[in-house]
């Protein structure tokens, strides 16, 4: 059969391919015979295999269908044949299934109690290991909650860049390593030999300096006398003394703490002095909450006040800075959300400008309107901690982790100069009221006075003991307050160059201070969660003020007219007072 329809098959092609070869001659020939006589023979086979495979396909079919029906009917035969075996002795089957069944849940019930039971008591275990750390990782937040914003940022800083010196030491091979490590030790001894032969030399000239410094004294007390003699001689009184700086433009202080001295005020104990302390005139302001805005995520780091409009500027370790109305809390415009971790923030109002400092070792220059960045300033090799600009608007100085403070142009974003020094982070920046000083401070501990316009460092201000982290100028009198993580307030005399007062009376690091515009009053924020205002005449406590739960308060600042506070903490709240009325 298979034999006949491969030969039909083969049939069929030759009359195709005759069919073919007949158009080709008729053509050529012009005689349609030649193509008919070959097409029908090929249509008639066509026709003829298309009828025997549907012979052979039903044929097909009905085999596998009985095949099937075959199959079907001894499986319901042998199913006929069970079903009857079941209905003589099926109950007692079944009923032994069942026992076996029950037998089988309950072994399997004792096989998970028996495994169940450790688990859920490491669970147990588990749950009290998560409250205990739980309770830890809270007791390390008010820890550090409670602890200054600048030594965090240093030490942060510092184990970062430890930890990328020492990944860069591990690309070498372990001989490489050791050689390395061993000369490093031995540039360390010659160093120290070095430093040890220089200190015997410094003290053998420290001791020839006192020589000629107790010569000069005894000249100079002869001198006096003969000068007094002389007087006394021509009867011309002697004027008082006065040491004044040529470099500061201040006139002498005025105000009548000056005649105290230098005294240490501690709102837990009276004063004691010889002076007399003055009584306060200065009546108990009271400041309302008039604002309390859920600003960021993170520490409000910075705020500032714009002058003569309404708005107040947040910036925050979220990498957020946005710009607000404070009269109304309103938020007006986010400047950014991606702007790096912000340390600092400063207005120009010349320049309708708000400059950033930051983790990303650069000075953004944001435009106030639009929040359009302008121009970045990329000069420091650390993170910016502190930014000021000078009274005109023209100038910027920065301070940075780095140890250097640069000084730029606003107009033209170029950098002017560089000051190198101070000998570890300059986290606070301040110009002096006329633009012509310069005063810095940060992790030596060390307020540093400079004429900025030479770059000539006129005098170091030192006793604190713990990093700079605030400065400010007083208004009008030759006075400067720095805040320190060793929980004090300095006021110093820039014309004596005396320290005037120290206040004590915050249990945390001091983050910031300012002065009131009357140079009456003075603010001072702390990581304690207080902001204490004091009489700058007394050195009193006048009044309080705190967030509500107490947060450790990380920036503060006063609006131009002295009637606006406001205040960043941890929890990323920005809270805001005004001045209400004095009693």
């Amino acid at each position: 059969m298979s034999n006949n329809s491969n030969r039909l098959e083969m049939v069929e092609y030759a009359a195709i391919v005759g069919t073919i070869a007949g158009a080709v001659v008729a053509v050529f020939s012009g005689k349609i015979i030649y193509l008919a006589v070959p097409l029908s023979a090929s249509v008639v086979l066509n026709l003829v295999n298309r009828r025997r495979f549907e012979l052979v396909s039903r044929n097909n079919t009905n085999t596998v269908i009985t095949r099937l029906y075959r199959q079907l009917a001894a499986d319901i035969q042998t199913l006929q044949a069970v079903t009857r075996t079941l209905a003589s002795g099926g109950e007692a089957n079944y009923l032994g299934m069942v026992r076996q069944t029950a037998q089988m849940q309950e072994f399997i019930a004792s096989l998970l109690g028996a495994k169940m039971n450790p688990i859920h008591q490491e669970i147990g275990e588990l749950k009290e290991q998560y409250n205990s750390l739980q309770d830890s990782l809270s007791s390390v937040v008010q820890y550090l909650n409670g602890t200054s914003l600048a030594p965090r940022l240093d030490n942060l800083e510092e184990t970062v860049k430890q930890y990328s010196e020492k990944m860069g030491d591990i690309s070498l091979p372990p001989e490489q390593w050791l050689i390395a490590q061993i000369e490093d030790l031995k540039q360390q001894i010659k160093e120290l030999q070095f430093q040890g032969a220089k200190a015997d030399k410094r003290k053998q000239r420290i001791a020839e300096y006192s020589q000629i410094e107790s010569w000069l004294t005894s000249k100079l007390d002869e001198l006096k006398r003969q000068v007094q003699e002389i007087q006394q001689t021509l009867g011309i009184e002697s004027p008082k003394s006065q040491k004044t700086s040529g470099n500061v433009s201040y006139r002498e202080p005025q105000l009548p703490f000056t005649s105290l001295g230098t005294q240490t005020f501690h709102p837990l104990s009276a004063i004691t002095s010889t002076s007399q302390p003055l009584t306060s005139s200065i009546p108990v302001p009271k400041w309302d909450c008039v604002h309390t805005l859920a600003a960021h995520s993170d520490w409000v780091s910075a705020v500032v006040f714009a002058a003569d409009t309404d708005k107040i500027a947040s910036g925050s370790f979220d990498c957020g800075i946005k710009v607000w109305n404070y009269q109304t809390g309103e938020l007006i415009r986010v400047i950014s959300e991606n702007a790096g971790a912000v340390y600092a923030l400063a207005f120009s109002d010349t320049h309708n400008l708000l400059v950033q400092g930051g983790s990303e070792q650069n000075i953004k220059l944001w435009e106030i309107e639009t929040g359009a960045l302008v121009e970045i300033c990329k000069e420091h090799n650390g993170s910016v901690r502190g930014i000021a600009v000078s009274s005109n608007g023209q100038i910027l100085a920065s301070g940075s982790y780095d140890g250097t403070i640069k000084l730029w142009d606003l107009e033209t974003a170029k950098e002017i100069k560089a000051l190198t020094k101070h000998s570890g982070t300059v986290s606070a920046i301040a110009f002096s009221p006329d633009g012509q000083i310069l005063a810095s401070g940060g992790g030596d501990g060390i307020v540093k006075l400079w004429h900025w316009n030479t770059g000539q460092l006129l005098h170091s201000l030192s006793g604190d003991l713990g990093i700079i982290s605030g400065i400010a100028f007083h208004p009008t009198e030759p006075i400067l307050v720095s805040a320190s993580s060793d929980r004090t307030i300095k006021l110093w005399d820039l014309g004596t160059r005396d320290r005037i007062y120290t206040f004590i009376g915050h249990t945390g690091g001091v983050s910031s201070v300012c002065f009131s515009p009357d140079g009456k009053i003075l603010f001072s924020a702390s990581v304690d969660g207080f902001i204490i205002i004091w009489n700058l005449t007394t050195g009193e406590q006048l009044t309080t003020l705190t967030f509500e739960p107490t947060q450790a308060i990380v920036s503060m600042a006063l609006s131009k007219n002295g009637q606006t506070l406001a205040a960043g903490s941890v929890n990323g709240t920005l809270k805001i007072w005004q001045l209400n009325s004095v009693t």
